[in-house]
């Protein structure tokens, strides 16, 4: 991870649709760098770093040092994705867009397909789905990834849809 990773921090995790395209990552990690080198809560510096997985996924990580990142802190991480996001045509904020992995490769779903890749088998209770709600570095390393039956997207398929 780019940046500074200090042991006890607030992690945001923002995915996009589809992978990056090369020169895409490049320019995010160029305004990614210049965003963590800039931010701060109240005049704080926060200690801050990045990574860019799966050509996909933007974490942000933070911590303050005389405290817990305050929602100021946060509105202007929000702002600059969303900034960001125009920028390329892309919706990093869309919570109702779910990755997993399958054959070492990314794939992605809207809420109303995940019954029928069940009902088809595309899916099942062991694929495993990326947890873009982790907010701690402990729950990161914890569930980042987790099998389909632990994940908290389960809970939105249609009961009739569920597999046991």
């Amino acid at each position: 991870m780019k940046g500074s990773f200090p042991s006890i921090e607030r992690i945001w995790v923002y995915a996009a649709p589809r992978p990056l395209t090369k020169e895409e990552r490049h320019m995010v990690e160029a305004e990614l760098q210049r965003f963590i080198s800039d931010w701060s809560d109240h005049g704080v510096r926060l200690q801050s770093g990045y990574d860019i997985l799966y050509d996909r996924f933007i974490i942000l990580s933070s911590k303050n040092p005389h405290g817990r990142v305050d929602g100021c802190a946060i509105d202007t991480s929000l702002n600059f994705i969303k900034q960001l996001g125009a920028k390329l045509n892309i919706d990093f904020l869309d919570r109702m867009t779910f990755h997993y992995l399958k054959d070492g490769e990314v794939h992605t779903v809207k809420r109303p397909e995940v019954a029928n890749l069940l009902a088809e088998g595309e899916i099942n209770d062991e694929t495993l789905f990326f947890n873009t709600l982790v907010q701690t570095r402990e729950e990161y390393e914890k569930s980042w990834l987790m099998p389909f039956k632990s994940h908290w997207v389960k809970r939105l398929v249609a009961p009739a849809a569920r597999i046991s």
